[in-house]
């Protein structure tokens, strides 16, 4: 039985992990936080460990005193404090006598190759920064690259742990506005989906310096026809082009004025312009040719976007909005 500590569990696609994890009965789980748990939303599987990301020997203690070996960073990383936040829980990993594994907040693509080609992907420098950190140490690690979730090109019916977003695609009106033409391959990854590898990840007596998580590979253009399939409809489809994109001249989706009750417009719209310039620049079609951790756990199973669809794109209520 393997102790894993998971820092950021108490957002999203963490939490999504920490569960995974707890549900196979295999582990012990452990999430590190700043704040005690709310007895109300403790679970009797997970366990909270309550430790300073200011200070390394604090964390190393917790560490270390826990027996943990495994620690999984699910942090956002969108701002400095975090980054040092994650380059703290690195060091006290390394100083600690059980930790053996680590694994960096990652989830996207891949942000090394991104650097190497100076491709100026948001904080692709604190992605860089925790592995560089990494590789000063003797622990192991890997990188769970798995491109954009899929969750966000779901209706607003469709269940998830993490804050949905639409991208491209409003179910709700049968619309959608793609970036350039469409045609360019882009992997989806459903975040249970993601989950799931990273448990069965724990398993295996190696972690190799990546790890490719494969939900399904299409083009946009493929996924609107796979809606339409599953919905028998036909969607309004608008290409934008891509000196459109980078300008900000982006339309917005219908179901966009719901989702400002609870992201502000400049974000959603700075979301979509991001996400939108890597898929076409072909950033989101993974690079499989050295293999994938589907390949080295065969019993996983993913979840297709035409499976995905299938569940709930028919079943869309066209009066319900995200919020």
């Amino acid at each position: 039985m393997t102790r894993v500590a998971i820092a950021g569990a108490t957002g999203s696609i963490g939490g999504v992990i920490a569960a995974a994890i707890a549900s196979t009965k295999k582990h012990e789980v452990f999430v590190l936080s700043r704040k005690a748990p709310d007895a109300s939303n403790n679970s009797g599987s997970i366990s909270t460990l309550t430790v300073n990301y200011d200070s390394v020997d604090d964390i190393e203690t917790k560490l270390t005193s826990n027996n943990i070996d495994t620690v999984i960073c699910c942090m956002s990383l969108n701002s400095e404090a975090e980054n040092a936040s994650q380059i703290n829980i690195i060091r006290a990993a390394a100083k600690s006598p059980t930790v053996k594994r680590f694994a960096p907040s990652e989830f996207g693509i891949d942000y090394m190759e991104a650097s190497r080609q100076k491709y100026p992907f948001p904080s692709t420098e604190f992605k860089v920064a925790a592995i560089q950190e990494l590789q000063k140490t003797d622990l192991q690690y890997t990188r769970f690259i798995t491109s954009t979730f899929m969750d966000y090109f779901g209706p607003q019916n469709a269940p998830s742990q993490l804050k949905v977003l639409p991208l491209f695609i409003d179910h709700q009106s049968r619309k959608a506005t793609i970036p350039g033409d469409g045609n360019t391959p882009v992997v989806l990854t459903h975040s249970t989906d993601v989950g799931k590898f990273v448990a069965a990840a724990v398993d295996l007596p190696e972690w190799q310096e990546k790890s490719l998580v494969i939900g399904d590979k299409l083009t946009l253009n493929e996924l609107v026809e796979r809606a339409e399939a599953v919905g028998k409809c036909k969607y309004e489809v608008t290409h934008v082009s891509i000196d459109k994109f980078q300008s900000g001249d982006i339309p917005e989706l219908p179901c966009d004025v719901h989702v400002y009750r609870f992201v502000p417009k400049e974000m959603v719209m700075g979301i979509r312009q991001g996400a939108g310039l890597a898929m076409a620049a072909g950033w989101m079609n993974l690079d499989t040719s050295s293999g994938t951790l589907n390949d080295r756990l065969p019993g996983v199973e993913s979840l297709s976007v035409a499976k995905f669809f299938s569940k709930y794109v028919a079943e869309a209520d066209q009066t319900a909005y995200y919020g």
